[in-house]
């Protein structure tokens, strides 16, 4: 069974970061920080950014560089409004100047600034790889920051709409893009060339990467892609009694996610419920209601960490719940 170990009212967003988690306040603004392991407050952070954050060496900062120290909690800002790539320890920047350039800033110590290099960009940064990727209009660039040089690049719009890309891993020496509603496209990383691309119908449903392997599930089945080639290796329908108990609608599973190699989903309309769906035969080997778990709205977002599971509902609630003696989660 599931016990619920702590009720946050009035959560905007939460984020688990360098073992802490942090609940934004969406009425006066702050942000809360706890100790991960016995959901305990540790601080209030006022005037805090409520973007998603990410750790920088010694410092928590949101995508316009703007947190606080994550020893003392003390705020810090660098740069106001631009967007970055984290290159392993090193941070690019991009400072837009005008509607066609970018002004771009490679920094290896943001404190210091030490290697500070000014570089004249049509397009910004998306990903970090040995050097990192560029999305401009219509073409995606792999661009070496040290020798300012486009190694390759590629017009995707023959393929999908670009707008829509969401870059989801590198394997080995391939990039996986999943451009929503139109196409799944894997890139080899040194050429640029295609690999292999998917159809529309793939790239409208929720993936997860297992292994080398990309699983998608929609309103009535799951499907399982080998990276490597692109190769459909099944295409499994869920269980008509799922659907009869209206497990299952029209509008299917929402948020697939792996958790300890299982694939776990929400049932956004019909019975809300999370499932735990076998990677192999789409069987449901667990379901949890959502009322049975005390929530009677929907929710925005699930998240498994260790022991515990964090459901965020459309009331602004964030629940959060530790396993007991059992082999449920």
């Amino acid at each position: 069974m599931l016990k619920k170990i702590k009720i946050i009212k009035n959560s905007k967003n939460y984020q688990i970061l360098n073992y802490k988690l942090q609940v934004f306040n969406k009425i006066n603004k702050e942000k809360v920080i706890y100790d991960l392991a016995k959901i305990s407050e540790i601080t209030t952070i006022e005037d805090s950014s409520e973007e998603i954050m990410v750790e920088i060496g010694n410092n928590i900062l949101d995508l316009n560089l703007k947190g606080f120290d994550k020893k003392s909690y003390e705020s810090i800002s660098f740069l106001n409004n631009p967007n970055y790539v984290i290159h392993n320890d090193k941070v690019v920047i991009t400072k837009k100047v005008n509607s066609n350039f970018q002004v771009t800033y490679y920094i290896s110590d943001l404190p210091e600034y030490n290697n500070q290099k000014e570089i004249y960009l049509i397009g910004y940064p998306i990903h970090s790889y040995k050097d990192f990727f560029i999305l401009h209009k219509k073409e995606i660039s792999l661009y070496n920051y040290i020798d300012d040089k486009i190694l390759w690049s590629i017009d995707i719009t023959k393929i999908g709409d670009l707008n829509t890309t969401i870059i989801k891993t590198i394997i080995r020496d391939q990039l996986l893009l999943i451009l929503k509603g139109t196409s799944v496209i894997c890139l080899n990383i040194e050429t640029g060339k295609v690999v292999w691309s998917l159809n529309s119908e793939i790239a409208k449903q929720m993936g997860v990467i297992s292994g080398e392997y990309l699983y998608t599930a929609s309103n009535t089945s799951l499907t399982k892609i080998a990276i490597a080639s692109g190769e459909v290796e099944y295409a499994i329908r869920f269980q008509k009694e799922y659907q009869l108990e209206k497990l299952i609608t029209l509008y299917g599973i929402e948020d697939l996610t792996l958790f300890k190699n299982e694939l776990w989903a929400y049932t956004k309309f019909g019975t809300l419920s999370l499932v735990c769906i076998d990677k192999e035969t789409a069987y449901f080997k667990k379901v949890i209601p959502l009322e049975s778990l005390g929530i009677k709205t929907g929710i925005f977002s699930f998240q498994f960490y260790k022991d515990k599971l964090f459901i965020h509902d459309h009331d602004y609630t964030l629940y959060i719940f530790e396993k007991e003696e059992t082999d449920l989660i």
